[in-house]
């Protein structure tokens, strides 16, 4: 294409390219052919150029230099390379094809098919293969506009940058080598080794680099895993593996944590996030609320402080709980199954508020896989009038509804009645079964021992029952106790009490717990966290 045009030129008329349709026929030259050749330009500069072939003319756009085979271009600021090329002297502009290179004082190189360079302007035109090669960066591109002073150039037909381990391509934007910057928008990549970064527009910071992004935006790991993502703009440093954001989204395996702020630390394994977060389980009905939560790779687990509040979504109510601190741990889904291994546990001040079930606890371990609440610390639950309390226990759940309650070693059942007297039963285990959120009825096993007012239909109190036997089966009624059986021989006494008779009888290790009883607003509305122990999680943008 550029042989004919080139030929045709310099025999015929002065035309250079597709984009130069219009020629006129040169005047004959009495210049004769040569291999060097100064060139005398309007401006009082000079331009050394040189060729196997080189004729000069005149035409429409003046004066004119034809040069074929190895052609050079010495000027002040570049120097440049073709297999081809035309100067026009008057206009400064050198239309050049065929391995065309440009080569800067710093040593920079540019590489491309063909080129129009306005030399007035310091303005480069390349097209075809373009590439741009620092001491610190490469560059590629089909379409390139390039100020030579500026060292600027815009790119609008897809460009690549490779800078050492990082590498960037989108559909536009620019590369800056005088400030060591570039600017990319549309369909925006940034990988390595580590991560690939997706994003609408990013300005990257070749001597830092520090990528700045905007729009939405998603950082994925290796195993090709969503780690990160966010709508409101950030920077990740690919040197230290840092990422921040604001209204970010951190993506785990079990789960997936909003906030306000959200910094992702690779070198150390960690995610801090600061400000309305928020821990959503993936395949589970539970969310961790905080004000604070650290993530540690190593241990896939989230720790959230500060106003901490975990909810579980059952039929018709929702289970809230609270605790000074909740960690989430995601676990190993061996044999990649469809089950979730989340495990929740909590540490100091645990309660729990349901709208027929209140506790507390001083520690909690909630595991999605069993569908159980593990409860540890002389836990003590509420249910209506009823008070249960062990040294440990543990929530089982079935289609989204409570539906036993296990309590392990010295179990104490009280349950007040009309005229408050404290039925209370004991022994060293204890089940209590529900059905639609009460209970219907209790197996007390082991040591059962039991201590029960008799009231009579007139609500006369006539005495008390104080039975022991090795098993005990209570069944309950809207919340009262309707019946009581020993499944194997008891041993029991009835004493007659006068109701002014005070104080009332008790089992040993009796402790009404009435006023620990938590509230919906002790548990949803607690601030147990405090803004000055979290400092070191704060970010500042």
């Amino acid at each position: 294409m550029f042989m004919k045009r080139w030929c045709f030129l310099c025999t015929i008329s002065i035309g250079f390219f597709i984009v130069h349709t219009t020629h006129a026929k040169p005047k004959a030259s009495d210049e004769k052919s040569t291999n060097k050749k100064t060139v005398e330009v309007k401006k009082g500069t000079k331009v050394d150029i040189s060729a196997e072939i080189l004729q000069g003319g005149k035409g429409e756009r003046g004066a004119y230099q034809c040069l074929q085979g190895n052609a050079v271009f010495i000027l002040e600021d570049v120097t440049i390379y073709a297999d081809r090329a035309v100067y026009y002297n008057d206009e400064e502009i050198i239309e050049a094809e065929g391995a065309v290179k440009i080569v800067q004082k710093d040593g920079t190189i540019i590489t491309a098919n063909a080129l129009i360079y306005d030399k007035a302007r310091g303005i480069a035109k390349l097209f075809g293969g373009v590439v741009y090669e620092s001491e610190d960066v490469k560059f590629y591109t089909d379409n390139f506009d390039y100020n030579v002073n500026t060292e600027r150039g815009v790119f609008k037909d897809g460009g690549m940058l490779v800078n050492k381990e990082n590498t960037l391509t989108s559909k536009s934007g620019y590369y800056d080598n005088k400030n060591k910057m570039a600017s990319f928008s549309d369909d925006v990549e940034l990988f390595n080794n580590d991560y690939r970064l997706e994003c609408k527009n990013l300005t990257y910071d070749i001597t830092t680099k520090i990528a700045k992004f905007n729009g939405h935006t998603t950082i994925t790991n290796k195993e090709n895993d969503k780690t990160f993502s966010t709508d409101c703009g950030g920077e990740y440093n690919t040197r230290t593996k840092q990422a921040s954001s604001k209204r970010g989204v951190f993506d785990a395996k079990e789960y997936v944590i909003h906030g306000d702020v959200i910094k992702f630390d690779d070198e150390k394994g960690l995610v801090k996030i600061t400000g309305g977060v928020s821990l959503i389980a993936k395949d589970s009905d539970v969310v961790i609320m905080g004000d604070y939560c650290e993530y540690r790779k190593s241990e896939d687990v989230a720790e959230l402080y500060g106003n901490a509040l975990m909810t579980k979504a059952l039929n018709d109510d929702i289970l809230y709980m609270s605790a000074d601190v909740f960690w989430a741990k995601g676990g190993n889904n061996a044999g990649n199954t469809q089950e979730s291994n989340l495990e929740v546990s909590a540490g100091k001040n645990v309660k729990f508020y349901k709208t027929d079930l209140q506790g507390k606890a001083d520690h909690m371990v909630y595991k999605e896989k069993d569908e159980k609440i593990y409860l540890e610390g002389t836990p003590v639950f509420w249910n209506y009038d009823n008070q249960l309390s062990a040294n440990s226990a543990y929530v089982t759940f079935k289609n989204k509804e409570i539906s036993e309650m296990h309590m392990d070693s010295n179990a104490f059942f009280i349950f007040r009645d009309k005229l408050e007297n404290f039925n209370q039963l004991k022994g060293k285990e204890m089940i209590a079964y529900f059905a639609k959120n009460n209970i219907t009825h209790m197996t007390i096993d082991g040591n059962a021992d039991t201590l029960y007012f008799f009231v009579d239909d007139n609500n006369e109190l006539k005495g008390y029952n104080s039975l022991q036997c090795s098993k005990i089966v209570i069944n309950m009624h809207d919340g009262n106790i309707d019946k009581i059986q020993f499944p194997v021989k008891s041993h029991g006494v009835f004493y007659p009490l006068d109701k002014s008779e005070e104080p009332r009888p008790k089992l040993i290790n009796f402790n009404w717990r009435i006023s620990e009883r938590p509230t919906r607003k002790d548990v949803v509305e607690h601030e147990y966290g405090k803004v000055s122990d979290f400092e070191q999680f704060k970010i500042v943008n």
